[in-house]
């Protein structure tokens, strides 16, 4: 369960030829794997997941696989820029493992009940900066053509 805010509008998808995608965030509890001394077990993280969810083609399976080919591109894309970005509002925006499929996580912000707002806030601005970036949005345009 999450909630969903802050997605790019329609005119701004099919800008980046992804009217049939979605990019927004989402708050969700994160099982991590930490290790103590010898122990190993599983905490739950509270996070603020970048989402990129794409539709699904009909049953064509060559249509299917280039789909996840271009998704797991635009996703890697989209990923290092609000790397980067966050790194230079100092923020570590990590990333869980790689699954393709319809739902897929771009990276995560943690948060607690004392920063949150400050770690929405940082995401918000740095999907307004990715809506400004010319440069990246053509990057992302042209994942269509070069992963084909």
């Amino acid at each position: 369960m999450g909630f969903w805010w802050f997605p790019l509008n329609d005119e701004e998808f099919k800008k980046i030829q992804m009217e049939n995608e979605f990019l927004y965030f989402q708050i969700e509890q994160y099982p991590v794997k930490e290790k103590k001394e010898k122990e190993e077990k599983y905490i739950t993280k509270d996070i603020i997941a970048v989402k990129y969810t794409v539709d699904k083609p009909d049953s064509d399976e060559k249509k299917e696989t280039e789909g996840i080919k271009i998704g797991a591109e635009k996703r890697r894309i989209i990923y290092e820029y609000f790397q980067k970005k966050a790194k230079e509002k100092g923020e570590e925006f990590k990333k869980k493992a790689f699954r393709s499929g319809k739902y897929m996580t771009v990276g995560y912000l943690e948060y607690d009940y004392e920063n949150y707002k400050k770690k929405i806030k940082c995401l918000q601005e740095i999907l307004e900066s990715l809506r400004n970036d010319e440069k990246l949005l053509e990057e992302l345009q042209n994942t269509e053509n070069n992963t084909r």
